[in-house]
């Protein structure tokens, strides 16, 4: 929900994450989508803070996606 502190929101959180060399943590209620906050990196790492919702597929999609898949 960085997005609601900042227009960047996740984005600059993943540019500072970047320039730092640390890894970064995303959670399924961030305010940008993951691709585009990975987009962000410079080869740090990332994981995804997956919170687990009735809807098993849309679970099973997001993950996916945090994978590159």
């Amino acid at each position: 929900m960085h997005g609601l502190a900042h227009p960047d929101g996740e984005l600059a959180t993943s540019r500072a994450a970047a320039k730092a060399n640390i890894c970064m943590g995303l959670s399924v209620f961030a305010t940008r989508g993951l691709e585009g906050v990975i987009a962000q990196s410079s080869g740090n790492p990332y994981f995804m803070h997956i919170s687990m919702i009735k809807d098993k597929v849309a679970c099973a999609n997001t993950i996916k996606r945090a994978e590159g898949q």
